[in-house]
């Protein structure tokens, strides 16, 4: 229980220096209502301010996440001009293949006419 206690404080601690400065200005200018009146217009002001920085950061958060969907949607369509273009280079590389096994067929094929032809150019010679 301590602990969890603790740290509670020490979570409030920031807090609490910030109210610090406050009770002592309360306190050194002898503790009235006019100085509670100025030390609330002062924490008036600095929440108006607060809250323009917040609008302000609102807007930018909300600039930076329509950004971000765009970018989702270029990401999107990159992956599948990526899964298009895999695609094409596998049928590529499939016809590439093919071609090969056609040409060593087809040298092959030369190859032994060439040998037949040699063979009867032989046997035409020698007759």
């Amino acid at each position: 229980m301590w602990p969890k206690l603790l740290l509670q404080v020490g979570e409030l601690l920031p807090h609490i220096r910030h109210l610090v400065p406050l009770a002592q200005k309360y306190f050194d200018k002898g503790g009235d209502a006019s100085v509670l009146t100025g030390i609330s217009e002062s924490i008036q002001s600095d929440l108006g301010q607060v809250k323009s920085g917040h609008a302000s950061l609102a807007r930018q958060v909300q600039e930076q996440n329509a950004l971000l969907g765009s970018v989702g949607d270029d990401v999107r369509r990159l992956g599948e001009s990526v899964a298009t273009l895999d695609t094409r280079v596998t049928e590529i590389d499939a016809r590439i293949r093919s071609a090969a096994v056609t040409m060593k067929t087809l040298l092959g094929v030369t190859l032994a006419l060439l040998v037949i032809a040699l063979g009867l150019l032989i046997f035409l010679v020698m007759k």
